[in-house]
């Protein structure tokens, strides 16, 4: 008989443990994905030139005479969002120990001159409009995406990880990039006079170049190119592709 009774106190605390967890799951679901009111924060941060940016954040960034910083987001989650400046670099992401989960969150910024640009964590973004004369350097990972129109630099240095893709559209005398673990470069509307490229991990690039063309391709990945050029320093491993286009 005490047996029995001791087993039927088991089963109602576990049922009761269930059924709390049940309702604390739903509940934390809820606040953390159940959308709320969009809010907007305009915020004061000036004289950077680099910009970092995670968390799966939408960021636009526009070429302007003057700076601006504008953070929309989900009420629940706008007073997590956290951005520094350190230097030059303006760092946008969300306080530590924070999930924001799927709530919406977007990041709207102008600046004068752009001469880094990092995107990481399933960020999306656009570029619009910068013109540089020195070193223009890109970074993309962990399954982030860029679109970059009107651009025109000097050289630039672009690494892709993590299934991240970018399409750019503008000029460059020189391209330096890195293509890796099966990301997508699209260069066919950025024509350039010299590339330096190593593209593996299955990935994708397509470039437009008329001078020397450098490349190293390997592990299944393709590299398309559009133009006439001069082969230089060129290695093509068995299981990848090279093809104009």
């Amino acid at each position: 008989m005490g047996n029995h009774k001791a087993l039927g106190s088991i089963g109602i605390i576990v049922l009761v443990s269930a059924v709390l967890f049940l309702v604390f799951g739903a509940s934390l679901a809820y606040f953390w994905f159940w959308p709320g009111d969009l809010k907007t924060e305009e915020m004061v941060f000036s004289d950077f030139t680099e910009v970092e940016v995670g968390w799966a954040f939408e960021v636009n960034i526009t070429q302007s005479s003057s700076f601006n910083v504008v953070i929309s987001a989900d009420e629940k989650i706008i007073d997590h969002v956290e951005v520094t400046q350190t230097g030059k670099t303006l760092t946008i992401g969300f306080e530590q120990g924070i999930n924001p989960g799927a709530l919406f969150r977007k990041a709207e910024i102008k600046m004068p001159e752009l001469d880094k640009l990092f995107l990481s964590g399933a960020t999306r973004g656009t570029a619009n409009g910068f013109r540089n004369s020195n070193t223009f350097v890109l970074g993309l990972s962990g399954a982030s995406s860029l679109e970059v129109t009107n651009i025109n630099v000097g050289k630039a240095e672009i690494e892709l990880s993590g299934a991240s893709t970018l399409n750019a559209r503008g000029t460059s005398n020189d391209l330096s990039s890195l293509v890796t673990g099966a990301s997508k470069l699209d260069l066919s509307n950025f024509p350039v006079n010299h590339v330096d490229i190593d593209v593996s991990g299955a990935s994708r690039a397509t470039i437009n170049v008329d001078g020397v063309l450098d490349f190293d391709v390997s592990g299944d990945s393709t590299l398309e190119y559009i133009g006439e050029p001069i082969m230089g320093d060129i290695n093509l491993s068995d299981s990848s592709t090279l093809k104009k286009k």
